[in-house]
């Protein structure tokens, strides 16, 4: 049985990731997605009465707000699956995220994983339509990710 957190869940990769977990009984989810071009809440329209699921539309980049949310849960592990297409300079997203803003984010995940969740944190590389953009994003997400300090 496990619990849960997932960034970006109403996407098409975690939204099935959603549905796939709770099938087995007892798992619960709590999702945060922004619900910006690439989420659509109806995607998990099947179990939004579900008790073991619950959706909060967050932006991340609150961390104050995602903080206390993630504190309240206290998941067993967190799943950012969430687009670097949200890169200022990507033709799709329009979300501004800075490459230094990427890497802020994922400290800012890796730390609350560390505090919540024994630092089991799963990321799922999603979107990313401008290759330089995305080139540089992933190295810095990669680079917090495994603790090299850029």
């Amino acid at each position: 049985m496990l619990k849960s957190l997932i960034t970006g869940g109403c996407g098409f990769i975690g939204s099935n990731f959603i549905l796939e977990q709770l099938r087995e009984k007892g798992n619960s989810i709590l999702n945060l997605d922004k619900l910006t071009y690439a989420g659509n809440s109806s995607n998990l329209k099947s179990i939004s009465n579900e008790p073991n699921y619950d959706f909060v539309k967050e932006d991340i980049s609150n961390s104050k707000e995602v903080l206390d949310i993630i504190k309240r849960f206290q998941p067993d592990f967190i799943i950012l699956s969430s687009g670097f297409d949200a890169h200022e300079m990507d033709p799709l997203g329009g979300m501004n995220v800075t490459t230094q803003g990427f890497g802020t984010m994922t400290e800012i995940f890796v730390k609350l994983a560390e505090e919540c969740c024994s630092g089991r944190l799963l990321s799922v590389l999603e979107g990313g339509y401008n290759l330089k953009a995305l080139a540089e994003s992933v190295e810095i997400h990669l680079r917090k990710l495994s603790g090299i300090i850029m």
